[in-house]
């Protein structure tokens, strides 16, 4: 039982945090969409075109309440490998990433990361080749630990004051 307590207070955390980063674009009518722009990053996009190999360039605007409640802009490069994305890295407008995440057969690979907009890391997620989280680290913006979780099994957290 304390094993699956662990789970899902990890997943409610990840999700609080991610819901209020809304990006906003307009669709082909001209309207306004909002979609959270941490779904390019945590879901695996499928273009229509399964041939499709190449890179798409979209520029975002965040709306994000923990930095002050303001608009940042996001340039977001997604490449695809046969109708798949394979990668998806965003930037900051000052050129810092923003978040980096890697695909394979839509399931993440290799270390996934969120950068603060001073580049320090906010969160690193690294999965093995399944897709399956195996280690996963928050920091505060002080660079103190904030928590860890491995093989969502086991996690720990800590004040910002460590």
């Amino acid at each position: 039982m304390k094993k699956n307590f662990f789970i899902i207070i990890f997943f409610f955390v990840i999700k609080f945090n991610y819901s209020q980063r809304l990006s906003f674009y307009l669709n082909p009518f001209g309207e306004r969409v909002s979609q959270s722009i941490d779904d390019y990053f945590v879901e695996c996009q499928k273009k229509c075109d399964t041939n499709y190999t190449g890179k798409n360039i979209l520029y975002l605007q965040l709306y994000d309440t923990t930095i002050s409640n303001k608009f940042e802009k996001i340039k977001l490069v997604i490449k695809y490998k046969k109708g798949l994305e394979y990668e998806a890295i965003g930037y900051y407008e000052n050129g810092q990433k923003y978040r980096e995440a890697h695909f394979r057969s839509c399931h993440h690979i290799g270390t996934s990361t969120i950068w603060y907009k001073d580049g320090s890391i906010k969160n690193v997620i690294i999965y093995n080749d399944s897709g399956e989280t195996v280690v996963g680290l928050s920091f505060y913006k002080n660079h103190q630990i904030k928590s860890y979780i491995y093989k969502l099994e086991f996690s720990k957290a800590w004040y910002d004051t460590g």
